[in-house]
């Protein structure tokens, strides 16, 4: 692709996400912010999230954007150049100088001096919470722009020396500079209709069968060329990967050693056991013989093994010709249910999240029908809007993905805003596996709920921003607590303002729904008001004690429970 055509489509895409959220993405720059983020975070990262984790608006010390995952994972720490012209530009020293310098502050900076910018204050307060806990894999420094040329060679010491000094803290550094042809890729996975491909593939040698009648299903297992692989993708693109839960994650961690693999010729042999292979499945395969080496699939995907894929499609030239790949190929009718058990139980190199193996369920399938009568498009899986956006109509009013919806339906019905904010996979996974998925969605969940409780955590979060707006226009300072609060507020107002008897009455969850969202509702500021001064006063004693931070206490369960949520007396609307 030419850089021209790439700035051209990514243009595109970075207004779709202007028209997304035209409030908080109002120029091209600041679009390019979120649209970076969600690449190098791959699958860890919704837009929603994305957008939340921007920073950037004065004093924010040169980065852009700060990312820190519900848990583990990797914290992702921003600095974006969004250049119209590529050709002019690349990675200059200057700005990652700046950059490293603001992450040296984020450690150790005085946070009293930032004013005017609350949200990069708690962001930075959340940085250093998740810093000292050593529970992430990496604390990724990135500088994304859109230049020609990546870093030369002063550039490359200085990104080596900042590497050696942050390492110096015990924390898994890792810095990451990305030109226009390392955010290509991202731009190339958008969003395609289903398709249904006729694959010839050819293995090394003969292939082994292995079939179970009682399934229904039967599967050929051997090793293929890693260039066929390749060039597999280079024929059919990302259509290839439609059926595949996930789509290409972006160069992190373990697709990068992957890619390594296949291009080191003293490891590239070792390559079919090093990896995990990739899986296929198919409507039929046929093959002319038992000794035939050639077999031809009719409506084939990949289900697993896109990571693997892409490495080796980004080789290159480099690609060995003695990289072999484990390969099965699996025949069986469209069985979504079987198709998802197989990717469950997959040795996965990249994991799979749980969120990825519910957004098919019946339960979330009918929700998204009838929430979708509602002028509401429920995003199950990320990406499914931009799918099937121009096929809708009427066109969706709004979209919520179903990771929101569950948060939401968390903090509100089931009162546990900690788990909501930190532990989000337990959110989909069921009670057998310590999660709280069948308590948060069973056929008796509809549409109202939803709607009820993502709108409170709307009205939280749109009450906090106009009590920060209003201390930056007056030239005061809010608490430092209150931008790390939304799920512990939503949750305490729920819980004061809700009539428990009537979870399941649509007419009241509409007339609660219309109550929160009502602009100018005094009823609600005061509720609020009160609510906070409740909480800053258990706020208040709780900062006396060593080692207190504000982003682990609003992430903490037994601390709602304990010493909040007493103190809230029920009255109901």
């Amino acid at each position: 692709m030419k850089i021209d055509d790439f700035m051209t489509l990514l243009a595109k895409q970075l207004d779709e996400l202007m028209k997304q959220y035209p409030t908080e993405l109002k120029t091209p720059e600041r679009a390019f912010i979120a649209w970076s983020l969600m690449h190098i975070a791959g699958d860890e990262i919704s837009p929603g999230d994305a957008v939340d984790a921007i920073v950037d608006g004065g004093q924010e010390k040169g980065i852009d954007a700060i990312y820190i995952p519900d848990r583990s994972g990797r914290i992702i720490i921003l600095q974006t150049k969004y250049h119209k012209n590529p050709k002019k530009h690349g990675i200059r020293k200057n700005d990652l100088v700046k950059l490293f310098t603001g992450v040296d502050w984020l450690m150790r900076g005085d946070l009293s001096k930032i004013k005017g910018n609350p949200k990069f204050t708690a962001k930075a307060e959340e940085f250093r919470d998740a810093y000292v806990s050593f529970e992430y894999s990496e604390i990724a420094v990135a500088i994304a722009a859109t230049a020609a040329t990546g870093p030369g060679q002063e550039e490359k010491d200085e990104i080596s020396h900042a590497l050696t000094r942050l390492r110096e803290s015990g924390a898994a550094f890792g810095v990451h500079a990305l030109t226009a042809t390392e955010l290509h890729d991202a731009l190339i996975s958008a969003v395609h209709n289903r398709y249904k491909l006729a694959i010839d593939i050819t293995f090394t040698g003969k292939p082994f069968h292995y079939e179970r009648a009682k399934t229904g299903a039967r599967a050929i297992v051997g090793a293929v060329k890693g260039n066929e692989l390749a060039n597999l993708f280079n024929k059919h693109s990302f259509r290839i990967f439609d059926a595949n839960i996930r789509n290409y994650l972006g160069m992190g961690k373990i697709n990068q050693a992957i890619q390594r693999t296949a291009m080191d010729k003293h490891e590239a042999s070792n390559f079919w056991f090093y990896n995990n292979g990739v899986t296929f499945v198919c409507d039929e395969y046929s093959f002319r013989s038992l000794e035939d080496t050639v077999v031809k699939m009719r409506n084939a995907q990949i289900i697993n093994g896109c990571q693997t894929v892409m490495s080796l499609y980004h080789s290159g030239r480099e690609l060995k010709d003695d990289v072999e790949v484990l390969v099965r190929i699996i025949e069986k009718e469209q069985d979504l249910d079987f198709f998802r058990r197989i990717t469950l139980f997959a040795n996965s190199q990249n994991a799979v999240k749980p969120a990825d193996l519910v957004g098919t369920d019946t339960i979330q399938l009918e929700l998204k029908r009838m929430l979708l009568k509602q002028g509401i498009y429920y995003e199950t899986r990320r990406g499914d809007y931009k799918a099937e956006k121009d096929v809708l109509s009427p066109v969706p009013k709004e979209v919520i993905t179903m990771k929101k919806a569950a948060q939401a339906i968390a903090t509100l019905f089931l009162q546990k805003p900690g788990i909501a904010k930190k532990d989000t996979s337990r959110l989909f996974l069921t009670a057998t596996d310590g999660g709280l998925y069948d308590r948060l969605f069973t056929t008796s969940t509809i549409p109202e709920q939803v709607i009820a409780a993502y709108r409170t955590i709307e009205a939280i979060v749109s009450e906090r921003k106009r009590l920060e707006a209003e201390a930056v226009a007056t030239d005061t300072q809010i608490q430092n607590w209150i931008p790390h609060s939304d799920y512990f507020m939503a949750g305490l107002l729920f819980w004061q303002a809700f009539n428990k008897k009537k979870f399941a009455d649509p007419l009241y969850l509409n007339k609660f729904t219309q109550w929160v969202s009502q602009t100018g509702n005094k009823d609600f500021k005061n509720r609020y008001k009160a609510i906070m001064t409740t909480v800053n006063d258990v706020v208040s004693k709780e900062e006396e004690k060593y080692g207190y931070s504000h982003p682990r206490f609003f992430k903490t369960q037994p601390e709602y429970d304990d010493k909040l949520k007493p103190k809230i007396a029920e009255n109901p609307i």
